[in-house]
């Protein structure tokens, strides 16, 4: 839930503060797009469960959008290797990322380890993805 990133953040600001330790956000749509999968030549889609009959997507490079369900499948076409979650794989054909029974700590801490080397970690510039849905746009 949204209250819970936003708890989850200050506990994370509060802990880099009084130790003086950087802070390094991590976001979902980072970790799943650094899944070692083989995605047969294809650029990957992140597409994620958003409530309300919609889904977050995520092309690298790009900025994450929100999607109607309806849309999907115009959206990924042929061309994207999906990875969603069990909500939506069959309706994207995607693969979904619980099922591999991957340690997605080590893939936090390796995305966290790499992004230390061109951020400062700042913790009081540790901020949540806002996203909006399609109909507060």
């Amino acid at each position: 839930s949204f209250t819970a990133i936003r708890t989850c953040l200050t506990v994370a600001r509060v802990v880099g503060q009084e130790l003086g330790k950087k802070v390094i956000g991590v976001s979902t749509f980072e970790i799943l797009n650094n899944l070692p999968v083989e995605t047969d030549g294809k650029e990957k889609i992140i597409v994620l469960d958003a409530r309300r009959q919609s889904a977050y997507t995520h092309i690298k490079g790009q900025e994450p959008q929100i999607a109607p369900l309806s849309e999907l499948s115009s959206l990924i076409k042929d061309n994207y290797f999906v990875i969603t979650d069990r909500k939506l794989a069959e309706i994207t054909g995607g693969l979904a990322y619980e099922s591999l029974g991957l340690n997605l700590a080590e893939i936090i801490a390796k995305i966290a380890i790499q992004k230390s080397q061109t951020e400062n970690g700042e913790w009081g510039k540790l901020q949540p993805l806002y996203m909006n849905s399609p109909a507060e746009k």
